[in-house]
């Protein structure tokens, strides 16, 4: 037996402790199954609950089998961020849609690291068919950005207890119409965690910690791609963790058991190289949403996964498909959406870049220009001046000037400022929300290095009817 001096005895505990410390920086995940734990603790009689919620999807999964194409669900999201300038300023708006414009991506595969999943698994990939919008109509039938600030005196909140009681029971939107989300900032490092299909109706929702939610602003490195959301989201629309949540190689991933993901063994953490093997399987699913890597290194959901989601939004959370959050009680005067980034998306093949963005009057008036800033993350900001006559309820896509980006994952933000009105005056949006976008890209290390000319014209989309000017 060897023996140790105090002082060599001191440092071989000192380096013990360092190591520990240093496997153990991961923050935990996701709470999802404590969280469920704590409220069958506490309430006994939800396990009845949640045991119909299981039967019901099973009776419409024996009847409704896999289709890749079923039609589009859109969820109404209503985001209650909670802070105390002591520790936590308040999220920006732009913030908040991007953690939207995240979800709609990875829950429609148009996310740009689609690319990075192996091989073998990318014919499994889903395209889910549901979609995300910030709410438009509160409970009460008036307008709403779908962001409802509460400003708080306490610091940091635990999972449960008083926030079950302070915040979500009196600022919970009604679930039968909404999907709540909470953003806060968590005791104990937690990153997210979600209420399951069959919970008490106040404390229905999801619960993200700050600086995890959203892809801009200031956000954990390894948790910055707003990839918690898409976890949390998914169980509150039914998914457990792709292991099963017990580990061993005998706990189904899903009950009822989902094929087309392998057996595995346990959670993953960090960013593995594929194929991680456990379970005798040829490689973990490890960047499946439902597991704890990296937010990087997630990029699926499978379309067993899909099914039982969209089987959970026909039974458990069916009342969520006829909710009128998304649509406006009345139009604002003036309210000009970017609607959507166009050019770079997914994947492509030159560093020189014609951005193209759609553009939308939701308003009841005649815009006819506005200010559009634009930038590649973390790049010069840059903007033009456009101008044209667009018509309330008509859109129109608008070709950027040419920008270049480097090699490798990035993401590109555009919003339109300073609208005009139909006699060229400034007018005041009463939704600015809307007015931003973002869009992940790939630029592919062959990407031509030459710029290129490509135009909405090129691209067989309608130009915009007007002219802009760059500065």
């Amino acid at each position: 037996m060897k023996s140790f001096t105090p002082v060599a005895l001191t440092f071989f505990l000192l380096c013990i402790s360092f190591t520990v410390r240093s496997q153990t920086i991961e923050p935990p995940r996701c709470h999802s199954a404590d969280y469920r734990d704590q409220l069958l603790q506490a309430n006994p009689a939800l396990g009845t609950e949640m045991k119909k919620v299981r039967d019901d999807l099973k009776v419409w999964l024996s009847t409704n089998p896999v289709q890749k194409t079923r039609g589009i669900i859109t969820i109404p999201v209503v985001v209650h961020l909670v802070y105390n300038p002591a520790v936590n300023m308040t999220l920006s708006d732009w913030q908040v849609k991007s953690a939207i414009d995240v979800l709609n991506e990875d829950y429609r595969l148009t996310n740009a690291d689609r690319n990075k999943t192996p091989s073998e698994f990318q014919s499994l990939a889903a395209d889910c068919e549901i979609q995300f919008c910030l709410a438009k109509r509160d409970p009460e039938g008036n307008p709403t950005t779908g962001i409802v600030r509460h400003l708080r005196t306490e610091t940091i909140w635990d999972m449960g207890g008083s926030f079950n009681t302070n915040i979500k029971q009196p600022t919970h939107w009604p679930r039968d119409n909404y999907m709540n989300i909470w953003v806060c900032k968590h005791a104990n490092d937690i990153l997210g965690y979600a209420t399951y299909p069959g919970t008490t109706d106040y404390t229905d929702g999801v619960v993200i910690t700050d600086t995890a939610f959203g892809r801009i602003g200031d956000l954990k490195a390894k948790y910055n791609r707003s990839r918690t959301g898409t976890h949390e989201v998914a169980h509150w629309l039914g998914l457990n963790h792709i292991w099963g949540d017990d580990p061993g190689c005998n706990q189904n991933d899903l009950e009822p058991e989902c094929d087309d993901t392998p057996n595995q063994g346990d959670s993953n953490s960090g960013c593995p190289a594929h194929p991680k093997v456990s379970c005798s399987n040829a490689g973990d699913m490890f960047m499946n949403y439902m597991d704890y890597v990296h937010d990087s290194c997630m990029n699926i959901f499978t379309s067993c996964q899909k099914q039982h989601m969209v089987g959970t939004l026909n039974t458990a959370r069916s009342s969520i498909l006829t909710s009128q959050g998304c649509n406006p009680p009345v139009p604002y005067d003036y309210d000009l959406e970017l609607t959507t980034i166009i050019n770079p998306s997914g994947t492509v093949n030159t560093r020189y870049l014609n951005p193209l963005v759609q553009v939308t009057n939701l308003g009841s008036q005649t815009i006819s220009g506005a200010t559009i800033y634009y930038q590649f993350y973390n790049q010069d900001l840059l903007s033009i001046s456009w101008t044209g006559a667009l018509e309330p309820g008509a859109t129109a896509v608008v070709t950027l000037p040419q920008v270049k980006d480097s090699i490798g994952y990035n993401f590109f933000i555009a919003y339109a400022q300073d609208v005009l009105n139909a006699g060229g005056s400034a007018v005041v949006e009463n939704d600015t929300v809307n007015n931003y976008a973002s869009r992940s890209f790939f630029v592919d290390e062959s990407a031509n290095d030459a710029p290129n000319g490509m135009t909405a014209e090129q691209l067989d989309l309608e130009p915009v009817g007007g002219r802009h000017h760059g500065r």
